[in-house]
């Protein structure tokens, strides 16, 4: 099963790999996702479909963009 989670991470983060994201077996059935040591989400290895992971790095990094603009925004007065 090693093998087969690792081939669906290095296949599933593609460009994503080098932003920070990372994807790791955790037990026997379940990919982990990580950016920068955040869990995204966890996966079933058997079902996980590697349009699922890229859109979850994706989704995170809009989230984190979002997140980062409103976080610099002060109020006008």
């Amino acid at each position: 099963m090693a093998r087969l989670c690792e081939g669906i991470c290095t296949a599933g983060l593609g460009e994503y790999k080098d932003m920070g994201f990372k994807a790791y077996e955790s037990d026997d059935d379940f990919l982990v996702l990580e950016h920068e040591g955040q869990v995204i989400g966890s996966y079933n290895v058997i079902k996980v479909e590697i349009e699922a992971l890229q859109r979850a790095c994706h989704q995170h990094l809009n989230e984190d963009l979002f997140r980062k603009l409103n976080d610099d925004k002060q109020p006008c007065y």
